[in-house]
C-alpha cells in the first residue's frame, strides 16, 4: 500500500466518521422531535377533556339560570296578580320579558 492509498483511506475514514456523527445528531433531533410531539399530543388530549368538562358546566349553569329566571318571572307574576307587586318587581318583570324577546333562539 503506497502513501496515496493511505491518504485515500484516511480521507474516506474521516468522511465516514463525519457521516456517522451527522447521522447520530439527526437521530438525536428526531428523538427530541418525537418526544415534543408526544408531549403536545398529551397536552391537547388534556385540553380537550377540560373543554368537554367546561362545556358541560356551561350547559348546566345555563339551564340553572334559565330555571331561576323562570321562577323569578313566575313569582313576580304571582305577586303582580295578587296586587302585591312593587315598582321594582314590575320593572324586573318587564326587563325579563324584554330580554326574552331580544335573546336569540336556542
Amino acid at each position: 500500500m503506497d502513501s496515496a492509498d493511505i491518504g485515500t483511506l484516511k480521507r474516506l475514514n474521516g468522511l465516514l466518521n463525519q457521516e456517522r456523527a451527522a447521522s447520530k445528531e439527526a437521530e438525536s433531533r428526531a428523538d427530541q422531535f418525537a418526544e415534543e410531539r408526544n408531549d403536545l399530543a398529551a397536552a391537547v388530549g388534556r385540553m380537550e377533556g377540560k373543554i368537554e368538562a367546561l362545556t358541560s358546566q356551561v350547559g348546566q349553569l345555563t339551564e340553572r339560570v334559565t330555571e331561576q329566571s323562570e321562577e323569578i318571572h313566575r313569582l313576580l307574576l304571582d305577586q303582580s296578580e295578587a296586587g302585591e307587586g312593587s315598582c321594582f318587581g314590575l320593572l324586573l318583570l318587564r326587563t325579563n320579558h324584554t330580554a326574552k324577546q331580544m335573546s336569540p333562539p336556542p
